[in-house]
């Protein structure tokens, strides 16, 4: 959320906007829960929109994956083994500009398995930028 400075001096001079760093850590928190709920629904396309299109994924065991292409392969593959997820912690950060952020996270729910089903935590960290008004994430790694 931006809001605009009232200026009461000189008309020539620049107006910067004051950003509301909590209403923009509340919309990335919304965010965040809104691609569990994706992954939560098997919504591969719904999970993806938040990624930008040259986005940085690392996940356990595989090879870096790069592009948005790439994560939706790898997240389309990923949703149809789900279960359940849930998020337990969420931690936001983003800068006195507003403009980039990073949020660090523990989740956790089920797989399917051949063997039945599996229980999970996983750690994950994301940097994210606002890009034409849009909150991107642009990097994301896990781990289990």
């Amino acid at each position: 959320m931006v809001l605009f400075s009232i200026n009461s001096g000189a008309e020539n001079e620049i107006k910067m906007p004051i950003i509301d760093l909590e209403a923009e850590k509340t919309l990335i928190r919304e965010l965040i829960l809104n691609i569990g709920d994706a992954f939560q629904r098997n919504d591969a396309d719904a999970f993806i929109k938040l990624f930008h299109k040259d986005v940085v994924a690392l996940y356990p065991n595989t090879q870096l994956i790069t592009g948005v292409k790439q994560w939706k392969k790898f997240i389309e593959a990923a949703v149809r083994d789900n279960i359940s997820v849930k998020y337990d912690e969420i931690i936001v950060e983003i800068s006195e500009s507003g403009d980039h952020g990073y949020v660090i996270g523990i989740f956790s729910g089920f797989n399917r398995t051949s063997d039945g089903q599996i229980g999970f935590t996983s750690r994950f960290h994301s940097t994210l930028w606002k890009i034409d008004g849009e909150w991107k994430i642009v990097a994301i790694s896990y781990n289990h």
